[in-house]
């Protein structure tokens, strides 16, 4: 019983986003911090709350679990397995069906909920670590596989100009930030904003490649002495940058310094071309 309790309040760490009402289905895990309504014509498999009311007056093919709040059974209610209440009150009405009876402890547990909490959020500012670390490791890859000239060219404004891109970094950034809250004011312009943000993001991994190349070829990672490929270099920095991001506090002012002088050797390049064209 003690592993079933445990597997189901790790729903809660794997799914504490998902909805939190039922809907005519079956074979779905209910799993939130709210309140939660099971209606008479639905099937659930599980039912995991923390600090939230639950009503329940469909089916439910396994176990409830509720912590820090009250469970309420209506006439309608089938449970196959148990119904475990810790810190709540439980009300069953007449006609309930419970399988496997009922485990329940009175009384309020905020540090259980607090745990459950903290760890959800541990777990997903680690996934969105591994998410970053591996998009620094292998986007800047595909920029220089399918646009090598770009990336050699911004690679040399990084390696000549650095502190001219990051001052062009910032003051690009500022003025498309302006401009994408201007166009995100009105429903028509939300669109144009949507597209500006998904150019400002393509400029900054465009830049980041060739951040990673300029940082592959300063400082190397070893493997002969014969000169290495533009590729290579690439995928030496994007290790090397992906590396220092997981340093602790450092690790993200250097990336977002990264961004910075990414977006500015993009905007150089940009109007560099386009002077020269006229």
């Amino acid at each position: 019983m003690k592993l079933r309790i445990w597997l189901l309040c790790a729903l809660l760490l794997l799914g504490a986003s998902l909805p939190v009402s039922a809907t005519p289905t079956t074979n779905t895990n209910i799993v939130g911090f709210n309140d939660t309504y099971v209606p008479p014509d639905a099937i659930v498999k599980n039912v995991v709350v923390v600090g939230g009311d639950v009503t329940i007056a469909g089916k439910v093919r396994d176990e409830v679990v509720v912590i820090n709040g009250n469970v309420r059974l209506a006439a309608t209610a089938n449970i196959r397995d148990r119904v475990i209440v810790l810190g709540g009150d439980l009300l069953t009405e007449d006609g309930v069906y419970i399988g496997k009876g009922i485990f329940r402890i009175g009384g309020k547990f905020p540090f259980a909920a607090t745990i459950i909490s903290v760890t959800t959020v541990i777990l997903l500012l680690w996934s969105i670590n591994v998410l970053v670390t591996v998009g620094l490791a292998v986007l800047p890859l595909f920029f220089t596989w399918g646009w090598k000239k770009g990336v050699l060219d911004l690679s040399g404004i990084i390696k000549t100009s650095p502190l001219k891109a990051v001052i062009v970094g910032i003051l690009g950034g500022l003025a498309m930030f302006f401009v994408m809250l201007i166009f995100a004011i009105t429903l028509f312009g939300i669109p144009v904003s949507c597209f500006l943000a998904i150019l400002l993001i393509l400029a900054v991994v465009a830049g980041l490649s060739g951040i990673c190349h300029a940082v592959g070829q300063i400082f190397p990672i070893a493997f002969n002495g014969t000169e290495r490929s533009v590729f290579i270099n690439t995928l030496c920095g994007s290790m090397e940058l992906a590396l220092a991001f997981n340093i602790p506090l450092a690790g993200t002012l250097i990336l977002l310094l990264s961004c910075i002088a990414a977006l500015g050797a993009v905007l150089i390049k940009f109007f560099t071309q386009k002077a020269e064209s006229v």
